[in-house]
C-alpha cells in the first residue's frame, strides 16, 4: 500500500481567465466602475473624496421615499415581487408616462421593472442580439450605433452579448448632438438598434422636441425602418432651473412600436441604491426581457 500523498488523487489545475468565455474577456471593465470601487475605498478608509467618477446625486432621497421604505421593511414587504415588477408600481409608471408624456401604456403588457435601468439595458440588448440565428447561417442586424462622448457602458455591453458597436462620434461645435446627416452617414442594413441618451451622459446635451422631431423624421425612412431607438432618459427630471422638460423619444408619433424607454429612480430622486429601474417597450420586448429577469435576478427589489 502507498503513502498517503501517493493515494491522493491530483488536483486539476485552478480554473484561469484564459478558460473562460473569450467574447467577455476581450471586454474591458467600465472605467467609471473601477474609478468608482476605488474611491469607496478610499472613503471607508477614511480619506475625504470628492468622486465624480459616476452618477450619483449628493442629495438624499425625498422623506417620503424613506418613509415608505421603513414602512414597507416594518410591514415585512420582504419577499419576492412579480417577477415583471409589482403591478401597482407598474401602474404607478404607466400613469407617469400618461401624465408626462401623453401616451397610454398597458402597465401589464409594457412596462417591466429591473434592478435598475442598468439592468434594463443589458436585457433588452441581449434579447437584440442575433442568437442562435447568426450560427445558422441566418443574417441578422448586429450592430449598435452608440453617439460619442458616451458612458462607458454604452459601449461594453452590446459587446458582452455579442453585439458589434458603431461609434457615432459627436461634436463640441454642433452641441455633441447626433443630426439626421449624421445617422444617415454611419446606418448600415446591419444596424440593429441606436441609442439615444436625452439628456446626454456625459456631455449634458439636452434635444428639442424639433431636434427629435428630425430624428424621427429619418428614422422613419424606409432605409433606416428596421433600427430599434433606445431611448435612455434616466436623466430627463434633471436640468438647470426654469429649462423645459424633455421631450422624449417614445412619445413621438413616428417612432410609436419601435423606441424603448429606459428610465429609474436613481438619478431623479436620489434612489441609487434603492436599484428601482423600468423599461416601458412593445409587449413582445417586455415579454422577452421578462424570461431573461425571470432566470437572473428573479424579480426587482421589493423595498426600493
Amino acid at each position: 500500500m502507498g503513502t498517503e500523498d501517493e493515494d491522493m488523487v491530483p488536483c486539476a489545475p485552478e480554473l484561469r481567465y484564459e478558460a473562460l468565455n473569450s467574447t467577455i474577456g476581450a471586454v474591458e471593465a467600465p472605467v467609471t466602475t473601477l474609478l468608482h470601487a476605488q474611491t469607496v475605498e478610499m472613503m471607508e478608509a477614511g480619506k475625504d473624496v470628492l468622486s465624480l467618477a459616476v452618477g450619483a446625486p449628493d442629495w438624499d432621497p425625498p422623506s417620503t421615499v424613506m418613509d415608505a421604505a421603513r414602512k414597507a421593511l416594518d410591514d415585512s414587504k420582504t419577499g419576492y415581487t412579480s417577477s415583471q415588477g409589482a403591478l401597482p408600481l407598474r401602474q404607478a409608471i404607466a400613469d407617469y408616462v400618461m401624465r408626462r408624456h401623453g401616451v397610454q401604456v398597458d402597465p401589464k403588457q409594457n412596462v417591466m421593472v429591473s434592478n435598475g435601468s442598468k439592468q434594463c439595458l443589458f436585457q433588452l440588448l441581449s434579447a437584440l442580439a442575433p442568437g442562435t440565428a447568426a450560427r445558422r447561417g441566418v443574417a441578422m442586424p448586429d450592430e449598435i450605433i452608440v453617439p460619442t462622448p458616451a458612458w462607458p457602458s454604452f459601449l461594453t455591453m452590446p459587446r458582452l452579448v455579442g453585439l458589434k458597436v458603431t461609434r457615432l462620434e459627436t461634436s463640441p461645435e454642433a452641441g455633441f448632438l447626433v443630426t439626421p446627416e449624421l445617422l444617415r452617414a454611419v446606418a448600415t442594413p446591419k444596424t440593429r438598434a441606436i441609442i439615444l441618451c436625452n439628456p446626454g451622459n456625459p456631455t449634458g446635451t439636452r434635444y428639442s422636441k424639433a431636434q427629435l422631431e428630425a430624428l424621427a423624421g429619418a428614422l422613419n425612412e424606409p432605409a433606416l425602418q428596421h433600427i430599434v431607438v433606445i431611448a435612455d432618459e434616466i436623466y430627463d427630471r434633471l436640468g438647470v432651473t426654469g429649462s423645459e422638460p424633455c421631450t422624449s423619444l417614445f412619445a413621438l408619433p413616428l417612432l410609436r412600436g419601435r423606441v424603448v424607454m429606459l428610465n429609474g429612480v436613481s438619478k431623479a430622486f436620489a434612489m441609487c441604491g434603492f436599484r428601482i429601474g423600468f423599461m416601458v417597450a412593445p409587449a413582445d420586448v417586455v415579454r422577452m426581457c421578462g424570461k431573461i429577469q425571470t432566470d437572473v435576478t428573479s424579480c426587482a427589489s421589493s423595498i426600493g
